[in-house]
């Protein structure tokens, strides 16, 4: 359901949305939904419970997910795609009558989103933001925090298409431009095992967990990350 709101009513890529385990798709569509953080944030739980049930029954099938958990789920689950459908309906028909100036704070609010997600997952000197070459045009990773908090402060300036300058236009096409590259450089180095937050070794690991005293383990975490920080491409547990 997530994959098709968000590539029908969200303009998200089929293609690289498919890719996503949930967890990740419902992160994508809320990038683009949230105007109110508060409102998109308070379906994370729901979610991230489905989608460790998901993997963990995908990976056991004796797994037997616990009927609280069941429950939860079956009483959030028509409510969460109630009201993730309305809204992201609401912004797909807002969307196409948009004014200039509406689609402009639209695009400008998406890209500033996305480039503060990628500083908090990232951190301050991430190895992908230094090698090719130090800059994104006119927007650098080492200036991103002046970037989001000129941003947000555009946001709230620009009231008509009158406030609109060309420095507003540069902003967001550098925005863009900088998503791009970055998302690029990220996939080469995953594609070749690398992290792209410390360059270190992306591997995958199985670590036995639980159990006690002459008792064997009862579940098994399974990572895929690097081994030098703490870069996760997918985690899991799952019963054994």
């Amino acid at each position: 359901m997530l994959l098709e709101v968000g590539v029908r009513l969200c303009s998200c890529d089929r293609n690289r949305l498919s890719g996503f385990h949930l967890k990740t798709r419902w992160n994508e569509i809320k990038r683009v939904l949230s105007r109110d953080e508060t409102e998109t944030n308070r379906w994370d739980n729901i979610i991230y419970l489905i989608n460790g049930i998901r993997e963990k029954v995908e990976h056991n099938d004796y797994y037997d997910p616990s009927i609280k958990d069941l429950e939860k789920v079956r009483k959030k689950a028509l409510e969460f795609t109630s009201w993730v459908t309305a809204t992201a309906k609401s912004y797909y028909h807002k969307s196409g009558g948009f004014s200039l100036l509406q689609s402009f704070h639209y695009r400008l609010f998406e890209y500033k989103n996305k480039a503060k997600w990628k500083l908090e997952e990232y951190g301050e000197k991430p190895q992908i933001a230094t090698g090719y070459r130090d800059d994104f045009e006119n927007v650098t990773y080492r200036n991103l925090p002046d970037i989001i908090e000129q941003t947000e402060e555009r946001l709230r300036e620009t009231k008509t298409l009158k406030d609109i300058t060309k420095n507003d236009i540069e902003l967001l096409i550098g925005l863009v431009e900088f998503i791009a590259e970055f998302d690029c450089r990220e996939q080469i180095a995953i594609s070749n095992a690398i992290c792209p937050k410390c360059g270190g070794k992306i591997t995958e690991t199985n670590q036995y967990i639980g159990g006690g005293y002459e008792e064997p383990p009862s579940d098994v975490y399974y990572r895929i990350g690097c081994e030098k920080c703490d870069y996760i491409l997918h985690d899991e547990t799952f019963s054994i």
